[in-house]
C-alpha cells in the first residue's frame, strides 16, 4: 500500500473542540494523535462523516487557540466499549492566518524531532 501523505507527521497530543454540526449544541472535544502541515488526525466520541467540513479549536504551546477549517478525508471507529473515533482531517483552502501559524507550528516540532546531520 503506498503512502499518499505528503508531509511528514508528527505526534503530538493537543486538545481540540468542535462542533460536528451547526444545529449541535454542546461542543464536542478531542486530543490529536498527530499533525502536520497539511492535516492532522485526533481521537473524539463524535462521528462525523467523510467529506464533512468541521472548524476545529485547536490549542498549541504555549497556549495559543487557532481556528482551523477542515475537511474530514477518513473516520475509524475504534474502542470495543464506548465508541470511540480516529478522525483525518486535511486544511482547507484558501489558507488562513490561523492556519499559517498552525503550519509554521509543525514546521517547528518537525525541526525539533529531526535528527540533525553530523558534520564531516
Amino acid at each position: 500500500m503506498q503512502d499518499r501523505r505528503r508531509c511528514h507527521r508528527i505526534d503530538a497530543e493537543l486538545p481540540i473542540a468542535f462542533r460536528a454540526s451547526r444545529y449541535q449544541r454542546h461542543i464536542s472535544v478531542g486530543l490529536t494523535q498527530n499533525v502536520s502541515a497539511t492535516g492532522l488526525c485526533f481521537l473524539s466520541t463524535q462521528g462525523v462523516d467523510v467529506g464533512q467540513d468541521l472548524s476545529l479549536e485547536i490549542q498549541i504551546p504555549p497556549g495559543d487557540k487557532l481556528n482551523l477549517n477542515t475537511t474530514v478525508v477518513w473516520v475509524r471507529e475504534t474502542g470495543y466499549i464506548s465508541r470511540d473515533y480516529l478522525i483525518g482531517v486535511r486544511l482547507r483552502e484558501p489558507v488562513d492566518e490561523d492556519a499559517r501559524k498552525f503550519i509554521r507550528f509543525c514546521a517547528r516540532e518537525l525541526s525539533r524531532s529531526k535528527p540533525q546531520k553530523k558534520k564531516l
